[in-house]
């Protein structure tokens, strides 16, 4: 996508959520706080979730690097939805 994943305040770059369980992705999708794309997106990581998918990353792909900067360092770049 061309976010870097999912905020708690979309106004506050600092805010970027790191990682987030199913139960916290279903509250933040039932909260009405999301908007535009956002909507589509969690609503795809909980069904994914859901049937049987460890975790779902959010991330920056038009940043040069970005899926190896997920893949090879220890915080990564995004945000991770895990199922646990």
């Amino acid at each position: 996508t061309d976010v870097d994943g999912l905020y708690g305040d979309v106004h506050e770059e600092e805010s970027l959520i790191s990682s987030l369980n199913l139960e916290e992705a279903h509250l933040i999708l039932k909260s009405g706080e999301l908007t535009a794309g956002m909507i589509p997106k969690i609503t795809s990581i909980v069904e994914a979730l859901e049937s049987g998918v460890h975790d779902v990353r959010i991330m920056n792909g038009t940043f040069p690097h970005s899926l190896l900067l997920e893949c090879f360092t220890d915080a990564g770049i995004g945000t991770v939805f895990y199922r646990d």
